[in-house]
This record gives structure tokens, sequence and C-alpha cells, in this order.
């Protein structure tokens, strides 16, 4: 028996032993689940199941090409990893890592597509973006570009630090306060020595960018990426708890709803723009190595993530042709032509 069936088993007296003073007034089935959460459980078994017939094989294909991307980024880095750190490669230090997370990251955006996750797939995809735009910028540069990027982690944790002693501080806590010292003398040393705009969050990133005040936006434009700094802002709207935002992709624009769970709209959308942001972190690491075996490996990974992305917008396309979506959320009525942001307040 598995654990969640011994728990269906167990429900009553998990309610019991949780909230004796409720127990009385729950109501169960015959087979001791409470009701509605019975409905629900059949609910999200069956999405579950449509979502794996449905998108199985654009999923696999998906894996098939982060796995080919992951093996390739650590056959590059164990063979060049110790001829880079005699050499102080910076570059190839930080384009390296990039890639690493990006590779971490599609993995997330997948397990969320399988979720029915797409919005927040998405969220995910807005780390993915900056990877990428971060590495093209540093594949492009120098390496004292490279290594201003490595050592500007001293200053954000020096801002974790800031906060976290104040805390300790208000809560009259003991610290030890020597370790927080030398982090701030080592952020010191580094705004002294690449000046006090250095101390920006993206302050490595001032002679790339021309601006002293270097925004995510600016480092955008300058990899070449910034037809996609809408979809950026859309993402960082929901990752942020903006109020209702109007760029939601699990939720088709036609309907009304308010989502409290998975939706299979929006999945192909989301993993077409992860995909690519794939191939080009890998393809910026790649490059820093020239050799046929690393073009015939570029050629091979643009054509399972063309694969996986051709695979997953013809999908999408027979889901919307026959019409099905499913969704666990609360449709509202259509709102009239030129409602305002008020009167569409009220129907939440």
């Amino acid at each position: 028996m598995s654990v969640l069936d011994k728990m269906k088993q167990q429900a009553p007296e998990m309610w019991a032993e949780c909230a004796p003073e409720i127990a009385q007034r729950v109501a169960f089935s015959k087979s001791g689940q409470y009701l509605p959460l019975q409905r629900i459980q059949s609910d999200t078994d069956r999405f579950n199941e449509l979502m794996c017939q449905r998108w199985h094989g654009a999923f696999n294909a998906y894996q098939v090409a982060l796995n080919y991307c992951r093996h390739e980024g650590v056959s590059l880095y164990n063979q060049e990893k110790d001829e880079a750190h005699r050499n102080s490669d910076f570059k190839f230090r930080a384009v390296s890592t990039l890639h690493a997370n990006s590779c971490v990251a599609a993995h997330a955006v997948l397990l969320l597509l399988q979720a029915g996750l797409a919005q927040e797939a998405l969220n995910k995809w807005r780390s993915m973006f900056e990877f990428s735009c971060f590495a093209v910028l540093l594949r492009k540069g120098d390496q004292e570009l490279a290594e201003r990027y490595i050592l500007h982690a001293h200053v954000e944790d020096a801002k974790m630090l800031e906060l976290e002693e104040a805390e300790l501080q208000q809560n009259e806590k003991s610290y030890n306060k020597s370790t927080y010292d030398s982090c701030y003398e080592r952020r010191d040393e580094l705004i002294e020595k690449y000046g006090k705009s250095y101390n920006t969050p993206y302050g490595w990133a001032v002679d790339a960018t021309q601006n002293k005040s270097p925004q995510i936006k600016d480092i955008v434009r300058a990899a070449g990426f910034y037809q996609y700094m809408s979809e950026h802002k859309a993402a960082s709207m929901s990752l942020h708890g903006s109020f209702d935002a109007i760029y939601n992709i699990s939720t088709p624009p036609s309907l009304h709803m308010k989502l409290w769970g998975p939706s299979s709209y929006g999945i192909a959308q989301a993993a077409e723009q992860s995909l690519l942001m794939l191939l080009l972190s890998t393809v910026d690491f790649l490059n820093l190595r020239s050799s046929r075996d690393v073009f015939v490996a570029m050629e091979v990974i643009e054509a399972l993530i063309v694969r996986a992305q051709d695979m997953f917008a013809s999908i999408e396309k027979q889901i919307m042709q026959l019409g099905e979506l499913n969704s666990f959320g609360e449709k509202h009525p259509s709102p009239p032509s030129g409602e305002g942001p008020d009167s569409k307040a009220e129907l939440d």
C-alpha cells in the first residue's frame, strides 16, 4: 500500500488529531474521505492524466535536448577547467557557471510544465533569459569584464549581510561581527578599485553598457535581446505579486478566469521560449572553445531544440482546434466592451 493510500485511509483520524474542535463537523464518505476533497483529488488525477497523454512526446523531446546540452556543457567544463584555472580565465569560469545555472533552471521549467504551471515556468524563463544576456555580454567582452562580474558577488553578499545584521541587532541576538565586517571591507576595496558605480545592482556592467548605473534593460539591450524585454517585464509583474497582471499565459485572453491551480494553456509558449534560452546559453558556452567537435555538437543541439519546439507547437495547435482547456479556475462572465479597471475589479 502506497503512502498516499495510507493517508487517505487515515483521513478521519488525521482530522481528529490535527483539528479536534472541528472534526465532528466534517462529513466523510464511506471511504473515509472528505467529499469535496475527494472530488478535487479526482479532478487533479484526471488533469494529470490528460497532461501526460497530450504532452508526453513533447516533454520527452524537451528532456532529450536538455540532457544533451547538459552533457556537452559538463564535458567541455571537465576538459578545460584546469587550464582555465591556471590561466586565470575568468570568462570561462563566469560563462560556464551561467550555463550550469541555465540547465538547472531549464529542468525546473520542465517540471513546472509537466504540472500545468505555464506562468510559473515563464517566471523561471525570466532567470534563463538573464543568464543568456549575461553570457552573451561576457563572451563578447574581455577578461576584466568577467572578473568584475565574478567579484561583484561580494557587493551583493555585503548588501544581504547588512540586512541580516540589522535583523540580528533588532532582535538583540548575538553574532560574530568580525565575519560581517570582513565582507564589508572586501566590498569597500572593490568599490575603491572600480568606482562608486560598482556598488549598484549591475555595477559590473558599467563599461559594457556605457551607463554609470546600469539596469537589466541596459544589459539586455547591449546583449541584443531587447525584443524580449516585454516578456521579461510581464514575468516580473507576476513574480513580484502585481495585482491581476494583464499578461498571464496560463489563462486564455478570451476567458475571464481566476486560476486556483494548473492549466493546460500556455504550455507551448513557455516551453519554446525556455528552449530558446537554453540553446543560446549553451552555444555561448561552447563558443568559448572552437573545435570541430564543438561545431558538430552545436548543430545537434539546435536540431534537438527545434524538434522539441515544433512538437510543443503542434500539440498546442491540436488542443486549440479541439477547443479543450483544462484548468482549476473560477470563470467570470465576459465584461462589456470598453469596461474600465474598476468594473473589472468588481467582477473579481
